[in-house]
């Protein structure tokens, strides 16, 4: 018996391993062009190129350092984590502030919140892996909460609830390509939360009717794995907050939040001194 135990040792440890190999998750695959999947209920899309560069698209959360693994959540608390520690970039956000598009019918479970992150690598070496995303509810915002984090840990924000985490179904995060898109600002995935997902994270802040609920803050936490360039910014899709019919991106513009161009501020600087300048001489007019 001990020799066919010493024969059989080898192949019940190799059949252990392959198990083992076999229920560890593979990363998602975002790294060609129009790939999608779930993960742990959410949907992670790589999108085509679009306009959404700095000073185009309206970002809530930056992370930049030089560092091979970075993270961060929205904040303006300066340099938590690897934030840019800069508030037009890294602020507080609501539940009503970014609100709920409807992708094909609520009737049919449509309802979502979509989220757009734009991604920065070098052309030699162009693939990035987000490795974890967890989104909290809470009623305190702008925190500062910076624990070492390892796999599957949350983050401990205060007063706050749990609405999604990527690693809480046990994967190897998504793997997104930057080659894909024309380069810094074109946007590289969009991230779409149900607005099912939101429900224990209400019921357990107490947050009962409508204007509670979209008064919440939102935490967006991310990390990425490889990072070589750039930097990292969440933008988020122009829902209706709840109460309101979600936003239906087949009549409407949904789309990403954007910050007027500066020739377009400098059009409607003149367009207020000319508004300002005749009602001016109106009055004077009036005066004679």
């Amino acid at each position: 018996m001990s020799v066919i135990k010493t024969l059989l040792a080898p192949a019940f440890a190799a059949l252990a391993l392959g198990v083992g190999i076999g229920a560890q998750a593979a990363p998602l695959d975002l790294t060609t062009a129009g790939a999608f999947g779930t993960i742990n209920g959410a949907t992670y899309t790589q999108v085509p190129p679009q306009s959404t560069g700095s000073g185009v698209i309206d970002p809530f959360v930056r992370i930049r350092d030089n560092q091979a693994t970075v993270q961060a959540y929205n904040t303006r608390v300066s340099n938590t984590y690897q934030n840019d520690g800069t508030d037009t970039y890294n602020h507080e956000v609501t539940v009503g502030s970014i609100g709920f598009i409807d992708i094909n019918g609520a009737d049919a479970g449509g309802e979502v919140m979509r989220f757009l992150l734009d991604i920065n690598q070098t052309k030699a070496n162009p693939f990035l892996l987000l490795s974890e995303v967890q989104i909290f509810l809470s009623t305190s915002p702008n925190q500062s909460i910076e624990p070492v984090l390892g796999q599957g840990d949350l983050l401990p924000l205060a007063l706050s609830a749990l609405v999604y985490q990527m690693d809480g179904a046990g994967d190897d995060g998504a793997q997104l390509n930057y080659a894909l898109n024309s380069g810094s600002g074109s946007g590289d995935m969009t991230l779409d939360i149900p607005l099912s997902m939101f429900a224990g994270a209400f019921a357990s802040l107490g947050l009962n009717d409508a204007v509670s609920q979209n008064g919440a803050y939102l935490y967006l936490y991310s990390r990425f794995e490889g990072n070589n360039d750039g930097f990292e910014e969440w933008a988020h899709y122009s829902g209706n907050p709840i109460g309101e019919e979600p936003c239906n991106p087949a009549v409407e513009d949904c789309g990403p939040r954007e910050i007027p161009e500066p020739n377009s501020l400098i059009l409607f600087s003149f367009g207020l001194l000319g508004a300002a300048i005749a009602i001016k001489r109106g009055r004077q007019r009036w005066m004679r």
